[in-house]
């Protein structure tokens, strides 16, 4: 949502219709504009605003900013309740961008990357080179090599790299759970987008940055699998769910800083010129 600026050289005639705002000049086509499209409305030089759309506006959460002839700030008008926020809205504004794809590309790049250092900082792991592959590849070789922590004493049997990425699948997928309700609660209907817009993939990059934790959530788990008794198969599955369950508060508001770190990008940069 962008900011309409009303200014006038000649008198400006500004009135609601329905769930828009139509804009009048002498000589000029009446211009119309959707007020779910608008953030703020500033308006300065010779315009008139009826009270109806001035009442629209603010019904909308839409705050109103006079402007002195001069530049100065005369007032504002707040609305009585702010805006609710409008995920689907602002998704909507950023795609159709021509250049959205590089911005959200570099959002998605930043956010990986602070994913990625942070789980090699709690598992102790070096990696010269911080591209996705190389980083993925050394993961999992710590984890293979935890796997086989106390083997040797007869305290836990190896475990597989078949066994640990079907692991790593599952914590996957429990965050895909948590993540889904975010975005089903902000009426985001990330199939359609992908559809208009193709390499719009939010939803699959929300969960593959949130499973790089799952690597340093793992080799803790192996870890504490050390000490305890032969767990192979369900076994394995039911522990690995006890775990998850016991970090759940932990690991919401994890996500939950994932997905409104997204947000607070998308209410800046990513939607606005």
């Amino acid at each position: 949502m962008r900011s309409l600026y009303l200014d006038g050289a000649s008198t400006l005639r500004v009135t609601a219709d329905g769930p828009s705002l139509e804009v009048a000049a002498a000589g000029q086509a009446v211009r119309r504009f959707p007020l779910r499209r608008v953030g703020r409305l500033c308006v300065t030089g010779s315009a008139v605003v009826s009270a109806e759309a001035l009442t629209a506006c603010l019904n909308q959460g839409i705050a109103i900013a006079f402007f002195r002839p001069d530049g100065g700030l005369a007032g504002m008008a707040w609305p009585a309740a702010p805006r609710a926020e409008r995920t689907a809205e602002r998704l909507e504004a950023l795609v159709q961008r021509p250049d959205w794809r590089s911005r959200y590309e570099d959002w998605r790049r930043s956010a990986e990357r602070a994913a990625v250092l942070s789980v090699l900082r709690q598992l102790g792991c070096w990696v010269a080179d911080l591209r996705a592959g190389p980083v993925e590849r050394a993961l999992w070789e710590e984890l293979r090599a935890r796997g086989d922590v106390g083997a040797a004493a007869g305290q836990q049997p190896r475990l597989g790299e078949d066994a640990l990425r079907r692991a790593k699948r599952y914590l996957d997928s429990l965050a895909a759970v948590r993540l889904g309700a975010f975005w089903h609660a902000s009426g985001c209907d990330l199939a359609g987008m992908a559809a208009r817009a193709p390499g719009f993939r939010i939803g699959e990059d929300l969960i593959q940055i949130a499973g790089w934790q799952h690597f340093g959530d793992l080799g803790r788990d192996l870890e504490a699998a050390g000490a305890a008794e032969s767990l192979t198969g369900r076994e394995w599955r039911r522990w690995l769910t006890a775990r998850a369950e016991a970090r759940a508060a932990r690991d919401n508001q994890r996500l939950e800083r994932l997905w409104h770190g997204f947000l607070m990008w998308l209410g800046g940069a990513g939607g606005h010129a």
